[in-house]
């Protein structure tokens, strides 16, 4: 039997938790379920992680080589209309009746770190959860951000749950790994060797509910810190939108103590209002931007300072200085720029290419600079500086096209 739900429709639309609800939510239906799990057979089919003979007349994987789905809590981040999941995950909770046996990342215990095994027996395995099972749509998810909105939702709603959850175990894939540990930094702790899980090796990680947020939000207001204007924004990122009396009192204490006292919403009756409130509601676009633009301008700046700077008079730390500095230019122009055409009325000619000129010298810039000082660089970075610069106009270029064609299929 072949697989592929990238492109069917979800067929949810009578279901009362999506309809005029959020994007991102857990779901107890067992049609959003079903659909959730296919994807993820999907892309696992797809990736070898999985073989044929292992999924079952629903296209899923079966109960023999996954039996955690029955005591699993789902999550699904929809596309704009609800018709479709763009990214799932789950969170396979505590089962008395299976003990350890409840979390797969533990049929690993004797290659696990003896301080990770203790802090299990000091927390509790039934205040412990396991992430499992995260895939994406590729082809809907155009911001690169689907990721990161699913554990931003999977995190709050723990935070909500605080009684009941305080730590988060998961077996991750070495690129994930990566993001999170940039993101992340010593937050989110790796408690043992590379595991050999089918397909790819997974990299056991823990990352405290309490303790890790306290931590990030310390690094934020380190001023001795480089990445601490990063932090900023993961704070507010994982945070804007709910309210103190949902968080532990020691995170409050935490972010009155480190300039984020205003971060949280007070008591407010419907989550509705709150959402209309909050910075993440407000400026989506740019913030989405912003954070995914933070793996990118980390990685060429590496690759300026191995692969250009020894060989020419680029400086990678004024490289740098460029693309932090051009990075809330350009997304704020990219934003006004798909503003305009998604809604074309509300934007006047001038103000189109204003956006244009604003997103597209943002965008260049560090570029330009590499142009400009690159003499005496090797043949062979040339050509990877111009596959990258032809690489991210062409990605601007298609988010725009992308758009457009919203715009045209709604007309």
């Amino acid at each position: 039997m072949s697989i592929d739900s990238r492109d069917e429709k979800v067929g949810l639309g009578h279901s009362a938790e999506v309809i005029n609800g959020p994007r991102c939510f857990s779901t107890q239906d067992p049609e959003i379920i079903q659909r959730a799990r296919q994807l993820t057979t999907s892309i696992y089919l797809d990736r070898k992680y999985i073989t044929q003979d292992q999924i079952d007349d629903q296209s899923t994987i079966s109960q023999e080589y996954d039996p955690y789905h029955l005591h699993s809590e789902y999550y699904v981040l929809m596309n704009e209309d609800h018709s479709q999941i763009v990214a799932t995950s789950r969170k396979i909770l505590f089962d008395e009746s299976k003990g350890k046996n409840s979390f797969p990342m533990l049929d690993h215990e004797d290659e696990l770190d003896q301080d990770f095994l203790s802090k299990l027996q000091e927390v509790g395995l039934n205040n412990t959860v396991e992430i499992s099972a995260l895939t994406k749509n590729p082809d809907l998810d155009e911001d690169n951000m689907a990721t990161l909105i699913v554990y931003r939702q999977l995190f709050q709603d723990a935070m909500r749950n605080s009684d009941n959850e305080r730590l988060f175990i998961m077996a991750c894939s070495p690129g994930l790994f990566r993001t999170f540990k940039m993101l992340f930094d010593g937050a989110m702790q790796q408690v043992g060797p590379a595991l050999d899980y089918p397909g790819q090796e997974a990299i056991p990680v823990m990352f405290d509910l309490r303790d890790g947020p306290i931590s990030i939000i310390e690094m934020a207001n380190d001023n001795n810190n480089p990445k601490s204007e990063s932090y900023k924004h993961i704070v507010k990122f994982m945070l804007e939108g709910i309210s103190k009396g949902e968080v532990a009192p020691e995170i409050v204490e935490a972010l009155d103590k480190n300039g984020f006292e205003n971060l949280l919403s007070e008591e407010v009756d419907g989550q509705e209002e709150i959402t209309k409130n909050s910075l993440w509601s407000r400026r989506k676009p740019e913030v989405i931007s912003g954070l995914g633009l933070l793996a990118y301008t980390a990685a060429r700046t590496v690759a300026v300072a191995k692969g250009i700077s020894p060989y020419s008079h680029v400086d990678w730390r004024v490289f740098l200085g460029i693309e932090v500095a051009t990075t809330p230019t350009y997304v704020w122009g990219m934003g006004d720029l798909i503003r305009s055409i998604l809604k074309p009325d509300e934007y006047s000619t001038r103000q189109k290419i204003a956006s244009t000129t604003l997103a597209g010298s943002s965008l260049l810039a560090p570029y330009a600079y590499i142009a400009a000082e690159g003499s005496g660089m090797p043949e062979a970075a040339w050509i990877g500086f111009f596959t990258v610069a032809a690489l991210s106009v062409a990605a601007a270029a298609r988010r725009l096209v992308t758009k457009s064609r919203v715009v045209e299929n709604s007309n």
